[in-house]
């Protein structure tokens, strides 16, 4: 099958809390404590056809392996609500914040999304002797 239009559909789903591979550094009041968002492997893939080609969708989680927590809050606004990202010191006091996002709620879903946190792009396979493709992603 050869997908001409992919239209990408992801939902958080959830936060997969992660863990730090290094050495833990010490802890200084202070200093900020920053989150390290990465994407985990893509699942629940299904390809919906429509009538003006097919659409891929699937469910996207996120690891934090940073030391500092994923912090969001909403800030409302009369037509939108901002996502304003806090960080933290060792102490727990907020050391900066500023809007990172926006959140939408998707009343079909019946729960809020965060726009623009990862991206998914399907690409050639590099010549790896499948000749298919690859889903490749990032957090940003």
């Amino acid at each position: 099958m050869r997908i001409r239009h992919i239209a990408l559909h992801i939902g958080l789903v959830g936060l997969v809390v992660g863990w730090s591979l290094a050495a833990p550094e010490p802890v200084v009041a202070g200093k900020g404590l920053y989150p390290d968002l990465q994407t985990v492997i893509p699942k629940h893939l299904s390809i919906q056809n429509t009538q003006q080609g097919e659409i891929l969708r699937f469910t996207n989680g996120i690891a934090n392996r940073g030391d500092g927590a994923w912090r969001l809050r909403p800030e409302f606004k009369p037509d939108v609500t901002l996502a304003r990202q806090e960080i933290l010191d060792a102490n727990g006091s907020v050391l900066k914040n500023h809007i990172v996002s926006i959140f939408e709620f998707d009343p079909e879903h019946n729960h809020w999304h965060l726009k623009n946190v990862a991206l998914f792009e399907v690409r050639k396979a590099r010549d790896n002797g499948t000749g298919g493709s690859a889903l490749t992603g990032t957090a940003k």
